[in-house]
């Protein structure tokens, strides 16, 4: 038999759920509902609004939050508008602006390529660097309410651009980020006119991490890698790990697993700097926070999704929405698409986690399947003034 402990690495999850990576600052966890003026002078000014490339215009912005500048692009069609604009937010782990992150190599983020590709066909976006990535600083402390002001800051500031129509201001969220998205749409600051779910968890992510784990180790037993008995006793000491980090408090010894990979992925949702955030993080259950919304809701995932699977998470999203009432409720399924919205022409079968470390490598082409469907999706939830 093969060494078993040797099989796992960190979960898929695992860089999903590791919320920053830079030194805290001091923060408060009041959100804002109107953009202030930086206090500080940051090391680049932001610049004038540029036209990038034939027909599209970035501007670099920052808004003051939780005691901290965030950093973003607003991204927009050329012309005075007012456009429709949606509101990007990034996934977990050190996911700045354009979701590239130093734990996945390079720098073809899609969040920069989608909101080029939206800007041309006349939606505007805005991305951001959350607490602890690119040039927003970590406050200290983070907790859930730290990124909801994030969030009603950024909102404000789309509210309060020239070139938006606040009429047709949407909210957009990307795998954990989809969680972030659904408390946001209950706080918004204001009216929005739509909520979109990019491959979210149907799931709390303490259940779906359980889940991949136990796919792991279902497939070590299968192959002969390990005893049945043995993939039973980490998976029941991973609950209580999981509980353990839930409950706030430390992890206890009988919970420790002796296989690296498992090991490493405790630790990192463990860490004391953010025991806070992850203990509300952990088990957030979004079909609960679908009750009460009135907002049409798009939910789009990818077929070759290693993450989030359209089967089991997407279904259970738009099945608790209908359920909850939700006005307008549409499920798309990109057939060529991975978890981060790139064109994956091999089969799915074929595909293993180490192809979750290729997703910003050079090369990689955006799924246009998800610009078409935002696009006519955004259109038609909110269609422009006659």
């Amino acid at each position: 038999m093969r060494r078993w402990k040797n099989l796992f690495g960190p979960a898929l999850l695992a860089a999903w759920l590791a919320p920053a990576c830079k030194t805290p600052r001091s923060a408060t966890d009041t959100p804002v509902d109107e953009p202030q003026p930086a206090t500080d002078t940051p090391v680049d000014e932001p610049q004038p609004a540029a036209e990038t490339e034939t027909g599209v215009v970035e501007e670099q912005v920052r808004w003051e939050a939780a005691g901290t500048t965030v950093h973003g692009t607003l991204t927009r069609p050329a012309g005075e508008g007012p456009f429709p604009a949606v509101l990007l937010i990034a996934g977990s782990g050190p996911t700045d602006r354009n979701w590239e992150s130093p734990l996945l190599p390079g720098t073809n983020g899609t969040a920069r390529l989608l909101a080029h590709a939206l800007a041309r066909r006349g939606v505007a976006t805005l991305r951001y660097d959350k607490s602890g990535t690119g040039e927003t600083a970590a406050p200290d402390g983070m907790t859930m309410a730290t990124y909801l002001a994030e969030q009603q800051g950024g909102l404000a500031l789309l509210r309060a651009h020239a070139a938006v129509d606040p009429a047709r201001l949407f909210v957009a969220g990307h795998s954990e980020g989809a969680l972030h998205a659904l408390v946001l749409a209950h706080d918004a600051g204001g009216p929005l006119a739509g909520l979109v779910l990019l491959s979210g968890p149907g799931f709390s992510l303490a259940d779906t991490m359980h889940r991949q784990i136990s796919g792991q180790f279902a497939a070590a037993v299968a192959a002969g890698a390990m005893e049945q008995a043995a993939a039973d006793a980490e998976l029941e000491k991973l609950r209580g790990a999981l509980d353990d980090v839930c409950a706030g408090r430390d992890v206890a010894p009988e919970h420790g697993s002796g296989i690296p990979g498992i090991a490493a992925l405790v630790q990192s949702v463990a860490a004391p700097g953010q025991r806070a955030l992850v203990a509300e993080l952990l088990p957030l259950d979004p079909q609960a926070l679908l009750a009460g919304l009135t907002l049409p809701l798009l939910v789009v995932n990818g077929a070759k999704d290693l993450q989030v699977r359209p089967d089991i998470d997407a279904r259970a999203l738009s099945a608790a929405a209908t359920a909850a009432g939700l006005p307008d409720v549409e499920l798309v399924v990109l057939e060529q698409a991975d978890h981060v919205y790139k064109l994956e022409p091999r089969p799915f079968a074929e595909l293993t986690p180490q192809d979750g470390l290729t997703y910003n490598a050079d090369g990689r082409e955006l799924d246009p399947a998800l610009v078409e469907t935002l696009a006519a999706w955004l259109a038609r939830a909110a269609p422009a003034a006659p």
